[in-house]
């Protein structure tokens, strides 16, 4: 199995004044990862309806998976304020022989599982960046 999957690597939204103490506390937290690679997420064109995709959405509280238009999904990318800094990578998912235990739930370990590949449970977004373009660079 060979599927396209699109990753997005972004800031994320500051905490709300009424959020809760945990919010805040990973907000801050994120704020030490390197400017616009602190989060991933993920979108996967049907292949039976290029014009819709699958968003995967690992969040610190939940995971969301929604149905989007793939005009909608691009239009957010390109003029969402959080989105400017956004990088978008196209990788081939990999279906995986071994079994590969995911330890932390975080948006890296999440999206890498779903690619098929492997990552570590204290990889940052920009570590898993920098892994899949020595992986694309070698297969070049």
């Amino acid at each position: 199995m060979t599927d396209t999957w699109l990753l997005i690597f972004r800031d994320v939204e500051t905490s709300s004044p009424d959020a809760t103490w945990s919010q805040r506390f990973l907000a801050w937290c994120v704020g030490f990862l390197r400017p616009g690679f602190r989060h991933v997420q993920a979108v996967h064109p049907l292949a039976h309806n290029p014009d819709v995709a699958i968003v995967y959405n690992p969040c610190s509280t939940s995971t969301q998976i929604h149905l989007a238009m793939m005009d909608t999904v691009m239009d957010d990318i390109a003029n969402h304020p959080i989105m400017q800094t956004a990088t978008v990578i196209e990788v081939q998912a990999k279906d995986r022989t071994s079994v590969m235990p995911r330890i932390a739930h975080t948006c890296v370990t999440n999206v890498a599982h779903v690619i098929g590949c492997k990552s570590r449970p204290w990889w940052t977004p920009y570590k898993l960046y920098t892994h899949l373009q020595q992986q694309q660079g070698q297969a070049k």
